[in-house]
């Protein structure tokens, strides 16, 4: 089989790729056969990009959030390409823009993450599964074709090194290689792949929950195939993007994503029914991911938010829960302790020593108020207050993980580069395949990434075949 350009992963990254290596080669009055490969069944197509609400971190669709590449770059401590972060800042109004005249709507988003969320946000009504779906009906209107059920497993390179094709594994087991002058990896990290996850993480990775359906089908497959390539590696590789969910079976039956957010108003307890993070640290959107690798270390992945009726009094409280299931309830702490089964005395004596450290002040859900439990290891930094309103409230969490932070390194056109620092002729990657972050997710940011530089690697991708076919004009 021939193609000219074949792109593996069908989220945001690739579907984006895909439509715009499409127009290019409509605009210079030509065509380019497009294929574009997803391992998941066409039901369950689209990667992380199907499940995300696609906050992206923006005032409006023409202005970026203040300090946006200041955070990008602080928050890798330098790490991240500052060539990268430029391009993917001078790329945003113009793929929104783009992504706007293909039909995607975009919307406000309440300014509060639970309660407080400080930097502003835009999104696709609908979310990722409208954004994503809107680019794939354009891209098969120019002639882009969709494969599922197949999985790229192998690049196939000519004979000076240079990419010509992949191979592919169909629904039925059987291999066959498709030929192309250029393709493009957009099929996201490795959180669906337990043998890297406790590589990079750790042995307690296999604790680890999927945060959505779609994540098992992430198995790393772009990154290893570029390893055995000689590709140069880029991004934190023992970093990954994670929340909190709703442990029980019951609630991930009923939803994909139980989120669980509530716990800066109680505090978070292990299987030992001791404390062990500071709930107060931060804003939910700041902290979440820091309290999930939290809950990690803990034995099994396992904790519980500990509340009291006080909870249900704070305004919109119910924004901090997205799981299907109500809390588990009790009239004492020894009840509590048995029905969660953790031990009474330990539960009893750690919810008693935080309400003695409670210290006083204005409880201020819209803010970090100081309020604090002084004293303890850990301490409580914000929203203290006692738990002594019964009935008591109990939601069983773990931790989960989005996406991986490490992958393939690019330059600024979405060139996968070298171990020599040199781009790899006919080969582009895009979004969660590509490292970027170390350190800390800059939040709103993921889906921006991969529409910005999905759109550069389709127009770098479109021009080098046309080019080298000899009808760039």
């Amino acid at each position: 089989m021939r193609a000219d350009i074949v792109v593996v992963g069908s989220g945001t990254a690739g579907t984006a790729a895909a439509l715009q290596a499409a127009e290019l080669a409509r605009d210079r009055g030509t065509s380019l056969e497009i294929r574009v490969l997803e391992k998941a069944p066409e039901a369950e197509w689209g990667g992380n990009s199907r499940w995300t609400t696609a906050n992206m971190r923006m005032q409006d669709e023409e202005t970026l959030a203040p300090n946006f590449e200041a955070d990008l770059f602080e928050a890798s401590r330098g790490k991240t390409d500052q060539r990268l972060i430029r391009a993917f800042v001078e790329g945003i109004p113009g793929a929104l823009r783009w992504a706007r005249s293909h039909g995607v709507n975009f919307e406000q988003r309440p300014r509060s993450f639970g309660m407080i969320h400080r930097v502003p946000r835009i999104g696709p009504n609908g979310g990722g599964l409208a954004l994503i779906s809107a680019l794939r009906d354009q891209a098969e209107r120019l002639g882009v074709r969709f494969f599922f059920e197949t999985t790229a497993w192998k690049l196939c390179l000519d004979g000076e090194g240079n990419v010509e094709g992949v191979w592919v594994r169909g629904p039925e087991g059987d291999s066959s290689k498709i030929l192309a002058r250029a393709v493009i990896l957009c099929c996201g990290g490795f959180e669906g792949n337990l043998e890297m996850l406790s590589r990079y993480l750790g042995p307690e990775a296999a604790n680890l929950r999927p945060d959505v359906p779609s994540t098992r089908w992430n198995s790393g497959d772009g990154i290893l195939m570029g390893m055995e390539l000689g590709a140069q590696f880029a991004g934190d590789f023992g970093g990954y993007h994670g929340s909190i969910a709703d442990a029980r079976p019951e609630a991930r039956r009923r939803r994909p994503r139980p989120v669980v957010n509530c716990w800066p108003y109680g505090i978070l307890v292990n299987r030992l029914g001791r404390r062990f993070v500071d709930e107060g640290m931060g804003t939910i959107s700041e902290a979440f991911e820091r309290v999930s690798w939290a809950i990690r270390q803990q034995p099994f992945n396992e904790a519980f938010v500990i509340l009291d009726q006080k909870f249900y009094r704070i305004p919109h409280h119910h924004r901090t829960v997205e799981s299907p299931l109500p809390p588990i309830q009790a009239d004492s702490w020894e009840e509590l302790a048995e029905r969660i089964e953790v031990p009474a005395d330990s539960l009893k004596e750690t919810v008693e020593a935080y309400n003695r450290a409670v210290q006083e002040g204005e409880f201020d859900p819209e803010r970090e108020d100081g309020k604090r439990a002084a004293g303890l290891e850990p301490p409580k930094s914000n929203w203290a207050l006692p738990l002594d309103t019964p009935p008591y409230l109990c939601y069983p969490v773990e931790g989960t993980v989005q996406f991986t932070w490490g992958g393939l390194a690019t330059d600024e056109r979405a060139r996968v580069l070298s171990r020599g620092g040199v781009a790899i002729r006919g080969l582009y990657a895009a979004g969660e395949i590509t490292g970027f972050y170390y350190h800390a997710y800059v939040g709103g940011t993921s889906v921006l990434r991969a529409l910005v530089f999905g759109r550069i690697a389709g127009q770098e991708a479109a021009k080098f075949v046309i080019k080298n076919r000899g009808e760039d004009r």
